[in-house]
């Protein structure tokens, strides 16, 4: 079954992660507007680790977007990871299953990565 088939079967259960993949949110498009803005998402941008991805809607709409970005999502939730790497097949997503976030600050800390909030950037 293809991906778009498959969001056709599961539109009808409102699931906004789901729904994403293919119409994303206007808050996802201000969210890449206030990036830019603050120069956090340039020509420049090597690597972005999205923190609490669920699924990786957003990440799926970043990525195609910027295909020169390495973006990295994680989740504490194995079936939402398996989830995320069955529905995003783009090749510069990566996906992170982690039993807590607080995980990926010890890791941001040794490799000196700046981050925001929830989205992660280097």
């Amino acid at each position: 079954m293809s991906i778009r088939s498959q969001y056709l079967k599961i539109k009808s259960m409102k699931d906004s992660e789901l729904v994403q993949l293919y119409n994303p949110y206007a808050s996802t498009i201000r969210f890449e507007k206030f990036l830019k803005q603050n120069n956090l998402l340039t020509a420049k941008t090597k690597k972005i680790i999205d923190i609490g991805s669920g699924i990786g809607s957003n990440l799926q709409y970043f990525s195609k977007k910027n295909d020169k970005i390495k973006f990295t999502c994680s989740d504490y939730g194995q079936k939402r990871i398996s989830l995320a790497r069955k529905l995003n097949k783009n090749s510069n997503i990566e996906f992170i299953d982690t039993e807590a976030n607080f995980i990926h600050l010890k890791i941001l800390k040794k490799k000196n990565i700046p981050f925001t909030q929830k989205v992660l950037f280097q």
